[in-house]
């Protein structure tokens, strides 16, 4: 069994879509629902809750006050942050006891409304799918199905996670801005891709922590890349970026989005000097040719490689349809551009320097938030551009195991393929890393011992390791 957390914001369709995939016979555990269950009359979590936070949140009939409590933790991060760390851990070792008993299903979907990307969750899911729609239709359909005025609906709209980065987070996307029918549709297709997928036919699937005293760490491997030319080094370094990026900005704390924005301009610094967006257009028109070319290949699951095709050609018509250079909005603010050029300066930054920026870092969350929406709303066509390039490259090569004698490895590349990424993995555990040299001849890798405060030394050890050479698929 496979998992599949199910996401999306207030009123994008989530229990719907859940219910959807339920009529399918696809098992569905909601962390939701089992919030309710875990906090109904006579629960041992109430109690529990009581005890910190005092009997006034308590029902009469010994059910937790959800409305007191909503009131309490709105404005008052304390008192969330002290909530949260009574819920989560007991929602969580539900959540697994539950997925366990469908351990027989192809894959299971797990309600999520709150996702983090380094969140408990993490550990135990193998994709993630969004359910997405645009802001005024959830407030629409909040309005519809509550007593809510739209100040209320967003509020809450920017106390949850931004939708940007919802869908940076996403493997999958259902665009939900039409009617049922046109979901169950959207769910329909989604569902046979799952029950084909590689991932659901792998012989050994990822197996769910069994003790239920929190979230497990797994055999966790350490991952090295190496890239042979210019363009894919560049393209790593994006995605780096956009990465950290995204993870300040959904921090919310004045320090994080500090270091979102100094990443973000650093990243200008990097599109500026090449035509990136070029690029990326030529190479996922060549691999929309060879996905054409691979259409009707009784070998290949016909289902995912027209979804991957057509996620591919509508990523590239939108980077396409892009009349400006990549960025370039952001380089026309002069307010930026004063930062960037403050930034450049150990210490440019502080509030004597940039009394505007310091004014900027104490405003709200959610405006800062909004801020950032609309500096990235132009940079995000490009890093979903990039995220497929790199899938794919990452995807091409096969995992071989090799050893290291003595910490060192040495191979000669032969072949018309010119290897564009090197691939090593290790044990999470393992005491070395290794340091790569590479060239379209030769790969050489030494291992050297882990030391913060003195220089690196080889290491005399055997390493075993395992190496992927990847290979976009080019005319």
């Amino acid at each position: 069994m496979f998992i599949v957390a199910l996401t999306g914001g207030i009123g994008s369709g989530k229990s719907k879509a859940a219910n959807a995939f339920a009529a399918l016979g696809v098992p569905i555990v909601d962390l939701d629902v089992i919030a309710h269950q875990l906090t109904a009359a006579n629960q041992p979590l109430v109690t529990h809750i009581a005890a910190n936070f005092g009997q006034d949140y308590v029902t009469e009939d010994g059910a937790l006050d959800r409305n007191k409590m909503r009131q309490l933790v709105f404005d008052n991060q304390e008192a969330l942050t002290k909530l949260n760390a009574l819920l989560h851990p007991a929602i969580y070792d539900e959540a697994v006891k539950q997925l366990h008993r469908h351990n027989q299903s192809t894959y299971a979907i797990l309600v999520i409304p709150l996702l983090e990307k380094d969140g408990l969750y993490t550990t135990i899911i193998d994709k993630v799918l969004v359910i997405d729609c645009d802001e005024a239709t959830q407030i629409k359909r909040v309005k519809e199905r509550s007593e809510l005025e739209t100040p209320q609906i967003n509020k809450i709209i920017a106390t949850q996670t931004p939708r940007y980065t919802r869908l940076a987070m996403a493997d999958d996307v259902i665009e939900n801005t039409g009617n049922i029918k046109e979901l169950n549709q959207k769910i329909n297709a989604l569902h046979k891709i799952y029950i084909t997928t590689d991932i659901a036919r792998k012989k050994n699937p990822r197996p769910i922590p069994i003790d239920h005293s929190g979230p497990q760490a797994l055999s966790k491997v350490a991952r090295y890349e190496f890239p042979f030319n210019e363009r894919i080094r560049t393209l790593l370094r994006l995605e780096d970026l956009f990465k950290k990026v995204l993870f300040h900005v959904k921090a919310t704390d004045e320090y994080n989005h500090h270091y979102a924005l100094i990443l973000l301009l650093q990243m200008l610094d990097l599109i500026e000097r090449t035509d990136i967006k070029l690029d990326i257009v030529h190479e996922l028109d060549r691999q929309i040719v060879c996905m054409q070319n691979l259409l009707g290949n009784p070998n290949i699951a016909t289902d995912v490689l027209t979804k991957t095709l057509a996620e591919t050609q509508a990523s590239a018509a939108k980077l396409r349809t892009e009349s400006s250079k990549i960025g370039q909005s952001l380089r026309d603010n002069e307010w930026l551009m004063r930062i960037k050029k403050r930034t450049s300066i150990p210490g440019g930054a502080c509030q004597f320097d940039l009394p505007s920026y310091h004014y900027w870092l104490n405003q709200t969350p959610e405006k800062r938030n909004n801020d950032f929406d609309i500096w990235l709303h132009q940079l995000l066509p490009m890093y979903e551009c990039i995220k497929i390039i790199l899938h794919i490259l990452r995807a091409s090569g096969i995992e071989k195991s090799y050893q290291a004698k003595q910490g060192v490895y040495e191979k000669m590349l032969t072949g018309t393929k010119p290897i564009q990424l090197l691939q090593i993995e290790v044990l999470g555990n393992c005491p070395y890393f290794p340091e790569i040299s590479a060239n379209k001849y030769a790969i050489n890798v030494h291992f050297y011992n882990i030391d913060f405060n003195n220089k690196s030394t080889r290491c005399d050890d055997d390493i075993d390791f395992k190496m992927i050479l990847c290979n976009l698929n080019v005319k």
